[in-house]
């Protein structure tokens, strides 16, 4: 364990009672418009180290929306829909939508549509997401087994082909969960995956689809990788798994998307009964996904029961999107963060009191925070009363960027010198306030394993 400096407060420790916190307090204003701008397709993307970028440099901030059915409302001649969904997408501040080249056998409640369908409606699915201003997720293969005789080399081949005609292909994932039991036995294997990948043009980034875990690098042999989070555990230590993420892009060295964290429906029902695939409705969660998705540096998809088919979602759905989009915005997206845990050298945050086998009752679940220079990001999930967080040295809280039941978002700036604690807003949190002077960084190579919130 890294030794750290036993310095404690030589200023005043601050215990703010917290009162019932509001639904949500907005972003701040100059990253999140009141009314979002319609999206802007600039050009191919293409990848930089862990990041995703415009063809001029600048980052690029994934914000996907699930829009599986898009390509069958094209071949059935549904245009409209597919037109309204998309304009619905960017509208809310989507920039990429994910779409299926193929659906054989459909789902329970239909929706069929085969490989030649699909690759024949690509260029017009591009096309009415070029409009909306949105770029494209492709997925290619799926409900594979149901095709046994079918050269599935040749079906990414030329979806491959289409995407590289257009500049709004974002992304070609060769295939939906490969080791899913719909998928035929060698969409199972990644070698075989990565030969197909190698079918598709230079210039396309190409992704060969999630592994079985959530850190696992089997599928990690295209550009990008993409994720399907697991469901289980509480609701915050399943959000926290976004953590997991930004281990694999940081073991890799690639942009990874988070393409099925926990999805959102109109009510919570069981997953997979017909009409119901997703059993997410707190707001919440979706403003913590896209939040931590900054702070981990890590594309996020919003996932959601209408987005399946297609259609513009209801009211309980959009209220989840917007609340994605608001955690995409905490800062703008010029802005890239750089994760920093608690504990770690050069961490806004010293020590963080659940990390050290404080009840659960009586801390956030987890901590973590994202620096930019002299700016910073905070998020605390699963907030019961004090978060038993002590700032490290040369940092302080500034204003609450939002707050709802259990999750607290909050701005990060340099210490005033000699500023050793300062009078937070009635509604914020509790916080410890260490001393700029003192030095509660520590020493040595690496993270103290009990400060940690990983």
């Amino acid at each position: 364990m890294m030794k750290r400096s036993a310095c404690l407060l030589t200023g005043t420790l601050l215990a703010v009672a917290v009162v019932t916190p509001p639904p949500i307090v907005p972003p701040p204003a100059e990253s999140t418009p009141a009314t979002p701008a319609p999206g802007e397709v600039r050009g191919r993307l293409r990848v930089s180290g862990r990041l995703i970028q415009y063809p001029d440099g600048s980052p690029f901030v994934w914000r996907g929306a699930t829009g599986f059915l898009v390509t069958e409302q094209v071949i059935r001649s549904r245009e409209d829909e597919a037109r309204s969904f998309l304009r619905w997408a960017s509208q809310t501040g989507f920039n990429v939508v994910r779409a299926l080249a193929m659906l054989p056998g459909g789902w329970e409640d239909g929706h069929a549509f085969a490989p030649q369908e699909g690759l024949a409606a690509l260029p017009r699915v591009f096309e009415l997401a070029r409009e909306a201003g949105l770029y494209v997720h492709l997925t290619v293969l799926n409900n594979t087994a149901k095709l046994p005789a079918v050269d599935l080399g040749a079906i990414v081949e030329a979806a491959g082909k289409a995407c590289a005609a257009v500049e709004n292909c974002a992304l070609l994932e060769v295939a939906n969960e490969p080791y899913h039991g719909v998928q035929r036995s060698d969409v199972h294997d990644a070698a075989v995956l990565a030969g197909w990948a190698r079918k598709v043009p230079a210039g396309v980034l190409v992704a060969l689809g999630p592994a079985q875990g959530d850190e696992s690098s089997e599928m990690a042999a295209g550009q990008v990788v993409t994720v399907h989070l697991g469901r289980s555990r509480d609701r915050w230590n399943m959000v926290r798994r976004v953590r997991e993420i930004e281990h694999l892009s940081a073991a890799v060295g690639k942009p990874v998307i988070n393409s099925e964290p926990d999805g959102f429906a109109e009510v919570d029902c069981v997953p997979r009964q017909v009409g119901c695939y997703t059993r997410q409705t707190d707001p919440a969660l979706a403003y913590a996904f896209g939040a931590l998705g900054r702070v981990f540096s890590v594309g996020s998809t919003f996932h959601f029961e209408d987005g399946l088919r297609g259609r513009i979602p209801g009211p309980v759905q959009q209220a989840a999107a917007a609340a994605f989009i608001a955690g995409t915005r905490v800062v703008p997206d010029a802005t890239a963060l750089a994760f920093r845990d608690a504990g770690w050298p050069g961490s806004p945050v010293a020590r963080f009191r659940a990390a050290e086998g404080a009840p659960s009752d009586n801390a956030a679940v987890r901590a973590y925070s994202g620096v930019a220079g002299d700016t910073g990001v905070l998020v605390l999930l699963g907030v019961r009363g004090d978060p038993g967080v002590e700032m490290g040295s040369g940092w302080q809280i500034g204003r609450v960027v939002s707050e709802w039941p259990e999750l607290r978002v909050v701005r990060l700036e340099p210490a005033a010198p000699r500023e050793s604690h300062r009078v937070m807003p009635r509604s914020a949190p509790w916080f410890a306030w260490v001393s700029p002077t003192c030095d509660n960084s520590g020493t040595g190579a690496g993270p103290p394993s009990s400060a940690g919130s990983s």
